[in-house]
């Protein structure tokens, strides 16, 4: 089984959206690791699928350019019940995917964005909640510029009883 290339940047499309209305809003500042990411650096998520519980370890392996044509390789392995069922090297430029996210987030609605410090494995991680609704449905992320990638926690969507997507845990190698 493989999973669409789409559904591997979710979180990506989901996070720039959120931090472009944001910045075009004038409320508080999204975090945004993607533009500081570094080769090495790791997260492992654990998300809810339509084939049941997949966890998700993404790799940065490359970073060349800088600003907008920043070029990063992202290795992607996903899991389900133990059995690898998608491994994908990805490689995506910076600008191209804000400029993706801008237009995307055009008809968000309700975004707000609270300060926070979040509790996770024993750290206090500098961040923001942020909500918003659109064509897709209405969304809460917990985010922090501490997490390589998106900076996501945690991503919930209303009417869902588990969260889409949690973090458990990311470092560097």
């Amino acid at each position: 089984m493989r999973f669409p290339r789409a559904w591997c940047v979710l979180v990506l499309t989901v996070f720039l959206a959120c931090a472009a209305a944001a910045a075009e809003a004038g409320t508080p500042e999204i975090p945004n690791p993607l533009a500081t990411v570094r080769p090495g650096q790791w997260v492992r998520y654990r998300h809810s699928t339509m084939y049941g519980v997949a966890e998700q370890k993404q790799t940065v392996l490359a970073v060349s350019g800088d600003g907008d044509e920043r070029v990063i390789s992202i290795e992607s392995v996903m899991a389900i019940e133990g059995e690898t069922v998608d491994e994908r090297t990805d490689t995506i430029t910076y600008g191209a995917i804000m400029e993706e996210q801008r237009s995307a987030l055009a008809d968000a609605a309700d975004l707000t964005v609270t300060p926070m410090i979040i509790p996770f494995n024993g750290r206090d991680l500098p961040g923001v909640r942020v909500e918003f609704a659109n064509v897709d449905g209405r969304f809460r992320l917990v985010l922090s510029d501490l997490v390589p990638l998106s900076g996501v926690i945690r991503m919930e969507e209303e009417g869902e009883d588990e969260p889409v997507m949690e973090l458990l845990d990311f470092g560097e190698q």
